[in-house]
């Protein structure tokens, strides 16, 4: 065959093998990967190791201290990472056709919430240094003002040492836990809309989620000084619950919930319970991450107490309710809203019997709700995260104000901490009246922000595709799945294995 032949059948076939690439793309993969360089690219330009201090060529290791603060970090970032690649996950694998979609999209959604979830966090905090400095006049180094409040003085001397535009975002396991963070309100999130949304719909979601988390953490925590470190009940559970409902009433279809495969079977709620014991075992270490390590051991041991009462309280109420059978349902969701529950207020008010008792209020809400309000509300609740995350985020935020108010704001009741102890968790606590206000405060802009943010996404990601495919419910939609699936899909919703 003459070279020139031999060339255009060899342009030909690329030609042929491009084309047949391009018609295997789909805009989720491109966006995927383009999100995953973009990603790349920002990080190469924008981040660095922090500088931590070398170890001297004759000590085999760093001092005793160093040496534990290091592991402490590293131990605590691995068992938030168990909390949502495993527990969140496979809790979400109960229904009986979509256990793929509810682990893959988990993983991937946390994959990207993480990395974006870092960005979204340190661009705030540098948006924040940029306010603090413009209303700095004094300059720096700061010296404490004694006509000022503590929080002004905080703010002016952090104005001096915070991160400013310029610098590069230091990564350490603090930075990246507040990207898990992220990424378990992005999770919940998911809970509400599991069989609802394509992997194209969920990634806008979870892009638009984080970005609002943020805004909503700014617009309060940072700027306000308000208080939701322990747990997050507000900022994150409650925050990601209402934003994956508001969404979900604009993307279901109103019969969404009657769908015959929007159901569990023995064997997926058996992964359900694997998911739901992880998250029972790795939460108090959740509750505790982020918050002063002076005050970690209270807040572990506050949420086991609750657990360890919130658990068989949520199996009694569930027999109650369902006469005298166990709902598997109730008691995952029941023994967990406990645990939400006391995160904020955990080192306030918190005594052990208090962590019990508050506990308990939240296991019989959250099984009370799951039996008469989620049928209600199924065909825009996949999950239960509404009796799951935002009627306990509720509870536990409403709790901290409750708590600010009798035992920091004023003395009715006497705090389980020292009031100069208190100073530094709550940056308000030195003027009466402060401190439960910008908790208040929290609060509604949490639920303001979250379901205007969930409507406004929902309607994007509604008509985003031309191709929807809304209520599905089986992972052949979207996976390559095995072969005994096809066996699987067949089966009856109504047959029991």
């Amino acid at each position: 065959m003459p070279a020139s032949k031999q060339n255009q059948s060899n342009i030909q076939r690329l030609v042929q093998a491009l084309i047949k690439f391009y018609r295997r793309l789909n805009f989720f993969s491109v966006l995927f990967f383009s999100l995953q360089m973009g990603f790349l690219v920002v990080f190469s330009f924008s981040t660095t190791h922090k500088n931590y201090t070398p170890v001297p060529v004759e000590n085999e290791a760093p001092p005793p201290e160093v040496q534990g603060l290091e592991e402490a970090e590293d131990g605590r970032i691995l068992e938030v990472n168990f909390f949502v690649f495993v527990g969140q996950g496979m809790l979400m694998s109960f229904l009986r056709k979509y256990s793929f979609s509810s682990v893959g999209f988990s993983f991937l959604c946390a994959n990207i919430a993480m990395q974006w979830g870092v960005l979204v966090s340190q661009f705030y905090k540098r948006l924040h240094c940029a306010n603090l400095q413009s209303v700095s006049a004094q300059g720096c180094p700061w010296t404490n003002d004694s006509s000022m409040t503590r929080f002004d003085n905080l703010r002016r001397a952090q104005a001096c040492i915070c991160p400013s535009w310029s610098d590069p975002v230091q990564l350490t396991f603090g930075v990246l836990l507040e990207g898990n963070l992220d990424a378990v309100s992005t999770l919940i999130t998911f809970g509400a809309l599991l069989g609802k949304v394509s992997p194209m719909q969920l990634q806008i979601l979870g892009l638009s989620q984080s970005v609002l988390y943020g805004t909503n953490r700014f617009l309060v925590e940072l700027s306000e000084g308000a208080v939701d470190s322990m747990g997050g009940a507000v900022t994150i559970h409650l925050f990601g619950a209402l934003f994956g409902l508001a969404a979900s009433y604009i993307i279901s279809n109103k019969e969404s919930g009657r769908h015959p495969d929007a159901s569990s079977r023995y064997s997926s709620d058996l992964y359900a319970w694997f998911g739901a014991v992880w998250l029972w075992i790795t939460i108090p270490s959740f509750n505790s991450a982020t918050a002063p390590s002076a005050f970690k051991n209270v807040v572990v041991l506050n949420t086991m107490l609750a657990l360890i009462v919130a658990t068989p309280v949520a199996a009694v109420t569930s027999s109650v309710l369902h006469s005298g059978k166990f709902s598997a349902h109730d008691i995952q969701h029941g023994a967990l809203a406990g645990a939400i529950v006391v995160g904020s207020p955990a080192i306030v008010l918190m005594t052990p019997a208090t962590s019990m008792l508050v506990g308990s209020i939240g296991a019989i809400v959250a099984v009370a709700a799951l039996r008469y309000l989620h049928p209600m509300i199924k065909d825009y609740d996949t999950l239960g995260v509404t009796c799951f995350h935002a009627i306990p985020g509720l509870i536990g935020g409403i709790v901290t104000i409750m708590a600010s108010l009798l035992s920091i704001d004023n003395d009715v009741v006497t705090p389980i901490i020292d009031k100069g102890d208190i100073l530094t968790v709550f940056p308000r606590a030195d003027v009466q009246g402060d401190t439960w206000r910008t908790q208040v405060l929290l609060l509604f802009a949490a639920i303001g922000v979250s379901v205007g943010g969930g409507l406004a996404t929902g309607l994007l990601v509604r008509y985003f595709e031309s191709h929807t495919t809304l209520n599905t419910y089986s992972d052949s939609a979207f996976w390559d799945v095995p072969d005994d699936f096809r066996r699987v899909e067949l089966e009856n919703a109504e047959e029991v294995l």
